[in-house]
């Protein structure tokens, strides 16, 4: 038995999601390669562990700030912290994510193993992981005025497992992302998060997570924007792999 597998089956003998790709993500976080020059910068751009031949040791700079009672207490906490709510709502470990709670686009990226952190603008509502595995979309069922091309973007439910959801401007089937989402015909590229109102204020900048979902149908269209500029648009209609549960579906679309 491997070291890696070892390493595998003790997490997933607590019910920690991992696999070998999750390993390589975890380590290029803690080493701090995984986030852009300007993130680096913010936490300090100093490697928590050093990764060679599958063995992990922390940075020599690392342990020594944790020679300081507190900063070792608040490592501990952290880790405490993290450990109770994974035992407080056990998922299966082989699930990223839990369908009904919240989670933020920069950490949804992370969950999926991107190789390198990815900036805001570029993932927008929805982007494809370079070796088309994951497609994260993220939908904001009502847009404020400063949502662009508003009136083109009529995301909605049609029911508690169906959606009709918009691609972004410009787009049509024959679009390279956007072929091969409607070329894979299951569950398991889309994952599919959602809150009412792109006003972040009101909402939070987080969105709940209903699972994966797969295209039924995908046609190209013109939409007017509240300018009456015509938008270039593929209207899916999309169906979810888990009805969507009845208090935040009503949470969602009622007012």
């Amino acid at each position: 038995m491997t070291k890696l597998y070892c390493q595998i089956s003790n997490l997933k003998s607590q019910n920690i999601f991992c696999d070998k790709e999750s390993l390589d993500n975890a380590a290029a976080i803690l080493d701090l390669s995984y986030f852009m020059n300007k993130n680096r910068e913010k936490y300090g751009d100093n490697p928590l562990v050093q990764r060679t031949d599958k063995e992990w040791k922390l940075t020599t700079i690392f342990q020594s700030e944790l020679q300081s009672p507190d900063f070792h207490r608040y490592v501990d906490d952290a880790i405490d912290a993290n450990l109770w709510q994974l035992h407080e709502s056990p998922a299966s470990y082989d699930d990223r994510f839990i369908i009904g709670q919240k989670y933020y686009r920069a950490d949804v990226i992370k969950l999926l193993n991107w190789k390198k952190e990815q900036n805001a603008q570029n993932v927008g509502g929805y982007i494809m992981r370079p070796d088309a595995k994951f497609l994260p979309v993220f939908i904001a069922l009502e847009k404020t005025e400063k949502f662009q091309n508003k009136m083109a973007y009529e995301d909605e439910f049609l029911d508690r497992s169906t959606m009709k959801w918009f691609s972004k401007s410009g787009r049509s089937t024959s679009s390279n992302t956007e072929r091969k989402v409607i070329d894979h015909k299951g569950f398991g590229m889309i994952q599919l998060f959602v809150k009412k109102s792109d006003d972040d204020k009101r909402e939070g900048n987080d969105f709940y997570y209903l699972g994966s979902a797969k295209v039924l149908t995908a046609q190209d269209t013109i939409e007017e924007n509240a300018d009456g500029k015509k938008i270039k648009l593929i209207r899916f209609i999309i169906r979810l792999e888990h009805e969507v549960d009845l208090s935040l579906y009503r949470a969602l679309v009622e007012n």
